[in-house]
């Protein structure tokens, strides 16, 4: 998986803004689940990152069948000199074993609050095998 596009959604943004949301204090609260390809039919938009604000509303992009849900391991920032941005890194996320075909990814904390979308811009696969996002390289970054 070399190329990615990372996007918040609009509700977090104003979860962040209003409360101060602390990555750290509920790192141990954070999930992943696949989206599929048919979510991504019509582009990332402003609309699409508006009108998802919680995991159920995506319900019929998400996919279910690849094991539980955990949460994700060793989440830590980075901030930047400037302190103009934030870095999210932590463990790899892997599904074993999973068929899947998947295009991208979504971020929700305990409460189902939608945080990030990734895409991974193709569709990506696994058959019986491992299927890998790599978050050791970064998963957001945060302006």
């Amino acid at each position: 998986m070399a190329t990615t596009k990372s996007y918040i959604f609009y509700s977090f943004d104003k979860i962040m803004s209003w409360t101060g949301y602390s990555f750290q204090e509920n790192a141990s609260n954070l999930y992943v689940k696949l989206v599929k390809p048919e979510f991504f039919e019509n582009g990332i938009d402003t609309e699409a990152r508006t009108t998802y604000t919680n995991i159920s509303s995506m319900a019929s992009y998400v996919i279910t069948d690849v094991g539980s849900v955990q949460p994700i391991i060793n989440l830590f920032t980075s901030e930047s000199t400037d302190k103009m941005s934030i870095l999210l890194v932590a463990n790899d996320y892997n599904w074993y074993p999973s068929t899947v075909i998947a295009r991208g990814a979504v971020i929700y904390d305990g409460a189902g609050n939608l945080i990030c979308l990734i895409d991974f811009v193709t569709s990506q696969s696994s058959v019986g095998g491992t299927f890998n996002i790599p978050f050791s390289r970064g998963i957001i970054r945060i302006r």
